[in-house]
C-alpha cells in the first residue's frame, strides 16, 4: 500500500532530481522510494561482503605448491601456508 509524503527540498536539487529521474526513465517518487529502501535495509545486509573475493576471503587454505606461478602470487599478496 502506498502513502503520500510531502518533502521540502531546495529548488535546484528538486530540478536536478527530476531531470535525473527522467534520464533514468523513472519517476522521482520511485527513485526516492528505491533510495529509501536501500537505506533502510538491515545493517546485516549492508555490512555483508558483496564481491566474490570478499565473500570467500579467508575461507580457503593454501596448500604447499612448487608451482612457480603460485609461489609468485603468494609473495605478491604476502600469503603464508597454514
Amino acid at each position: 500500500m502506498k502513502s503520500k509524503m510531502t518533502l521540502s527540498i531546495e529548488q535546484q536539487i528538486s530540478h536536478q532530481a527530476k531531470t535525473l529521474a527522467k534520464q533514468r526513465g523513472t519517476s522521482l517518487s520511485k527513485m526516492i522510494e528505491n533510495f529509501l529502501r536501500e537505506e533502510l535495509e538491515p545493517v546485516k545486509t549492508k555490512n555483508s561482503a558483496n564481491s566474490f573475493s570478499q565473500r570467500w576471503a579467508g575461507t580457503m587454505e593454501l596448500t604447499e605448491s612448487t608451482d612457480e606461478r603460485a609461489q609468485k602470487l603468494k609473495r605478491k599478496y604476502k600469503l603464508q601456508n597454514p
